[in-house]
């Protein structure tokens, strides 16, 4: 596809890649369709030496004889030692202002440098613009009865037609990135994104991958696509680190070029009309990615658009009701539902329809109105779907559930808690809906609802498996070992030491990561639940007088209740900022790079105590 950064090239001969790059034939490579078509042979000899060397006898001319008296037979060409001559200078050269030996790509100049010589500026025609040629290149766009050319019916459009068909590029998994950088990604996105957004399902995503699915669906290759951006905008250290290994830094100079490039590959894979067909559960998760890509890169329009895409495919497919209605307004247990026709799907729609719940709560925590993306609270009679089984993806299967070895911990444990955290406040949400948001109907109700909330969100965590609870102090030498590099290499004089492979096995770095995802989601809540009660006992405090929920008489706020609710909104605060620290001291800084947003939110209370 257009828009690709040029496959480097050494001395006119091809670029060597990696021993693992797996390069599909029959499909172009992501660099293919930007090498200028005047370079891609640049090794045949000239055609006019051949000309040259062809005996003139063969015409029955005599061989013509030179100014200098030498036969123009035995002269030698002028560039024949030099090389073909290019038709312009590369674009480093041109734009450094030097003189370029037009020998390359690459030339003297860019190979010296170690920099990519480059070929891909327009040519310009000097002089004033011809206004014929501009008159006839502007009928080549109108309507084929106003320009006189060939129309739909003609052997003449028909070539045109397949010509450009065969000119366009075949979209697959190389149109992302070369196959050794894709599978290292891939790794990177089951290793450190699938433990908080456990989807898709990871054996059947790799079998699918295996048997190169992305050629012949589109679905699959857009889900891919959404997986890579999404991981480069959340971890962008683990693309630097892939892309210095295989020295491709010219290729992704910048995190935002690889994900640009997914969601171009994400709207032409899909197509025009993708609604129009049957859609499936990957296509929800498509959505989804793409909304929390528009929340990195903060495009908040794009963000709301693929979120409610994403809520109404799931509700069109049926992820939002559970399977058998209970009587508290939530599913019952797995053991009295009826096997499912398939349990990777079936999983796949619980772990999609929690994630997103947990992302709108905090994108509704941040600022978002519940009027632009919201879901419904549960009732009775329209319940929540089911926590996911506590099963990892290695022991699912489309006809079964195989059994688990005692004493293992799967990492849908740490997903499931992070829901409890963001469902505990459900009451407050509930209040906010019917009432308004810190609208005072009954504030002593209201503030017991609060603190209730407050308490249960404290109560989450305390039956966490050891895995997932926060380690001791760290000692100096083990602070020492950790490292922070930044994510992008702007800032070379920093003294960071270059990121070293983790000794932890996937398991223990999969814990670490729900780990800090978990109290970043906890400390986040509390704060807003904290700053909620603030605001509500602020418009409770800025009337003299209010009355009871009858409106009969007034109720006026004593000194003494006023004090305590001061204290108590004081000594919150100050538990939120001390686990805050608490955890800033025992988490790696890397583990906690995906939910950096939590943190931020937390820190304008550090500031009010300081």
């Amino acid at each position: 596809m257009s828009g690709l950064p040029p496959s480097a090239q050494s001395n006119g001969n091809p670029e060597v890649l990696p021993q693992d790059t797996e390069v599909t034939p029959g499909y172009p490579t992501p660099f293919q369709d930007r090498i200028d078509p005047a370079f891609q042979f640049s090794a045949s000899p000239d055609q006019s030496s051949i000309q040259q060397q062809l005996p003139v006898q063969q015409h029955g001319l005599s061989d013509p004889i030179l100014a200098n008296g030498q036969p123009a037979s035995q002269a030698t060409p002028r560039r024949a030692s030099q090389g073909p001559r290019l038709r312009k200078a590369c674009d480093s050269c041109s734009k450094r202002k030097v003189k370029c030996d037009e020998t390359g790509p690459p030339c003297k100049a860019c190979k010296g440098l170690d920099i990519p010589c480059t070929f891909e500026r327009p040519s310009r025609r000097r002089g004033p613009r011809n206004r014929h040629a501009d008159a006839i290149k502007g009928h080549q766009f109108s309507s084929p009865g106003e320009s006189g050319h060939s129309g739909p019916s003609s052997p003449t459009y028909a070539a045109q037609t397949l010509a450009s068909l065969a000119q366009q590029q075949v979209l697959s998994a190389e149109s992302i990135c070369p196959g050794s950088i894709l599978d290292l990604l891939i790794d990177d996105y089951f290793a450190y994104v699938h433990p908080i957004i456990p989807v898709p399902h990871e054996p059947s995503f790799r079998q699918a991958y295996q048997m190169r699915e992305d050629h012949n669906n589109p679905t699959f290759l857009a889900l891919l696509a959404s997986m890579i951006g999404y991981l480069v905008a959340s971890f962008p250290r683990r693309l630097r680190a892939h892309v210095q290994a295989y020295h491709r830094e010219q290729y992704f100079p910048n995190p935002v070029n690889l994900i640009e490039r997914c969601h171009k590959i994400v709207v032409e894979a899909r197509g025009l009309g993708y609604l129009d067909r049957e859609l499936s559960v990957h296509d929800a998760v498509v959505d989804y990615l793409q909304g929390l890509i528009a929340v990195y890169t903060h495009q908040w329009s794009q963000c709301k658009l693929y979120l409610g895409e994403c809520i109404s495919t799931i509700n069109v497919l049926g992820l939002y009701k559970a399977d058998v209605s209970g009587t508290d307004g939530f599913a019952v247990s797995d053991e009295l539902v009826p096997p499912p026709k398939d349990f990777i799907l079936q999983e796949v729609g619980r772990r999609l329809f929690w994630t997103v719940y947990v992302s709108i709560k905090y994108l509704q925590q941040i600022g978002l109105s519940p009027r632009e993306i919201n879901i419904p609270p549960a009732t009775p009679t329209e319940p929540y779907p089911s926590l996911p089984r506590e099963i990892d993806d290695i022991f699912i299967e489309s006809d079964q559930i195989l059994p688990v070895p005692e004493g293992t911990v799967s990492e849908l444990v740490g997903f499931n808690a992070n829901v409890k955290v963001f469902s505990s406040y459900a009451s407050v949400c509930k209040m906010e809906l019917a009432y308004g948001i810190n609208e005072i109907y009954d504030f002593d109700q209201q503030e017991r609802i609060l603190k209730d909330a407050l308490g249960s969100m404290k109560k989450m965590l305390d039956g966490l498996p050891v895995e997932l609870l926060l380690a001791q102090r760290p000692t100096s030498a083990q602070r020492e070992k950790q490292h922070y590099p930044p994510p992008t290499t702007d800032y070379p004089n920093l003294g960071i030491p270059p990121p070293v492979e983790p000794s932890q096995t996937r398991k223990e770095i999969q814990f670490e990561i729900q780990k800090a995802n978990i109290y970043a989601s906890q400390l986040c809540t509390r704060s807003y639940l904290v700053e909620k009660w603030a605001n509500l006992y602020d418009t409770y405090g800025g009337a003299e007088a209010f009355k009871d929920t009858n409106g009969t008489s007034d109720v006026a706020e004593t000194p003494e209740s006023k004090r305590i609710r001061q204290q108590d909104l004081a000594d919150e605060r100050a538990t939120v900022i001390r686990d805050l620290l608490k955890l800033l001291e025992r988490m790696n800084l890397t583990d906690m790079e995906p939910s950096g947003a939590s943190f931020v939110r937390v820190f304008p209370y550090l500031l009010l105590q300081i």
